[in-house]
Formats: structure tokens, C-alpha cells, sequence
């Protein structure tokens, strides 16, 4: 699979033509953008003026090759830009977008790993606060970590846990 980043130029985008001109530069996975574009400041140069963007951009691809490696429904194959990260060098924020297609084999078992999150919130919640007593602020990796048997035990799959209770966040 590719993954490509897609950046529309913030005058067009605007434009009447909410596509405006695309701009394509395939990321192979597995690849770091700065090896798979021999000089990406050069390539994008007339696009993307923020060396910050760059930076952003090379975590971006970091954080999607990661999510992609998952058993998730869905992968991530389109990264795209817009806003003040083209055509600006000093940037506010970073406007990401992300296109996504579905992988099936994964969908069934999402649903019920999402239905028992809604299902076993309750007890979830406990967990939380127990382990914001102790530690100041809960996190998902000190749930994990202390209460792994217990998740196992409300009926979250070993899979479920390190593939996708990770990403969870509270």
C-alpha cells in the first residue's frame, strides 16, 4: 500500500474549485518521508516555505506508518495539508487532513471492542480514578500497566488491548 501526501495550495483551496491544484508525493510505507523524497524542502519548496511543516509532516508520516502496522478497520492513505502550512513561512497550526479506506476483516471485531468500551464504562471510570488517586493523573499506559488483568477480566481481548486500548486517551 502507498500512502500519499496530498497538498492543495491555500489560494486555490479557497477558490471556487475547493480541490484547487494537487500536488502528490507517494510515501511507500516503512519509508521516512525525508528517504523516500530524495530532498523533500526542494521537491515542495514552492508549496510548503515552514521548515516547521516539514518537521510535522515527517511525524505525521511516523504516526501513520505506526497506526497502519495496526489491526485497526481502517488505514490511513492520504495525508493532506492545507491552510497557513502552504505557501506561509510563519505557520500557526498545521492543518492535517487524513484519508482513510476500510479494511474489513477488521471491522466485526472494532464493533465489539467499542461496544464493550460503552458497556464496561463504569467500571472503566473506577480504574481511572483509582489510578488518579495514586499517580495525580491517570494514564493509559499506567492503566494498562497496573490493571492488564482486569481489563482481560471485563473482556477485553489481549489484541484489543495492545493494539487498540493504547490509543485510547483520558
Amino acid at each position: 500500500m502507498l500512502i500519499e501526501l496530498i497538498m492543495c495550495e491555500y489560494n486555490r483551496f479557497r477558490s471556487s474549485n475547493p480541490f484547487g491544484e494537487i500536488h502528490v508525493l507517494p510515501i511507500e510505507p516503512g519509508v521516512r518521508l525525508a528517504m523516500s523524497v530524495s530532498n523533500p524542502e526542494d521537491t515542495l519548496r514552492n508549496i510548503v516555505r515552514s521548515k516547521i511543516v516539514f518537521r510535522a509532516l515527517r511525524h505525521v508520516v511516523k504516526r501513520v506508518e505506526s497506526f497502519n502496522s495496526g489491526r485497526f478497520p481502517v488505514a490511513i492513505e492520504l495525508v493532506g495539508l492545507g491552510g497557513s502550512a502552504l505557501l506561509a513561512e510563519d505557520v500557526g497550526d498545521i492543518d492535517v487532513v487524513l484519508g482513510c479506506s476500510v479494511k474489513r476483516e477488521y471491522v466485526a471485531e472494532w464493533k465489539s471492542f467499542k461496544r464493550l468500551l460503552h458497556e464496561k464504562l463504569g467500571e472503566l471510570w473506577l480504574i481511572i480514578t483509582e489510578v488518579s488517586s495514586r499517580r495525580g493523573r491517570a494514564t493509559i499506559d499506567a492503566i494498562i500497566s497496573e490493571y492488564y488483568d482486569r481489563l482481560r477480566e471485563l473482556g477485553f481481548k489481549d489484541w484489543w488491548i495492545r493494539e487498540w486500548f493504547r490509543w485510547l486517551r483520558v
